[in-house]
């Protein structure tokens, strides 16, 4: 996590200094190894999350894998006496609407802004990501897991 934050912020100051330049970014990378170096590495980030750009039926999908394969780590991790992050641990008493919410909140939105700050032909993933958002936001506070056939235990 502090990786993301140190990128983000670092791709952050590149696009408000980019502002005052003709082009913009695109201007910028284009005559910049470092500069496209941390466009692509940005752009993998934003690829990342990808599943926040799709409809809210595959996105669900794409949370009941992940949140299925953190509960397989938290398993593995309780046997070795470790602590578990509430996101890996299939007891807590944290909801999973409310979890997606936050990480939408304080991940996603600010990674997928500064994307589209840099690229504006690209306002679409914040679109999509506002109707994920949404989505959570009226789901019921019990939800935990979204079952899927391959996640279903």
């Amino acid at each position: 996590m502090k990786r993301h934050t140190k990128l983000m912020s670092h791709f952050q100051v590149q696009i408000e200094c980019s502002k005052e330049i003709e082009g913009g970014w695109a201007e910028i990378a284009k005559n910049s190894q470092r500069h496209k170096q941390l466009m692509l590495t940005y752009a993998l980030k934003v690829a990342d999350l990808g599943h926040m750009m799709h409809s809210s039926v595959v996105h669900c999908e794409w949370v009941a894998h992940l949140q299925a394969e953190f509960w397989r780590q938290g398993d593995k991790e309780l046997k070795l006496n470790r602590v578990l992050g509430p996101m890996m641990d299939r007891n807590t008493t944290t909801s999973l609407a409310s979890s997606q919410v936050g990480f939408i909140d304080f991940v996603v939105e600010p990674c997928f802004s500064h994307f589209t700050k840099a690229f504006p032909g690209c306002q679409h993933v914040l679109i999509a990501m506002s109707t994920n958002r949404s989505f959570w936001k009226v789901r019921p506070t019990g939800l935990h897991l979204v079952r899927t056939s391959q996640t279903a235990e």
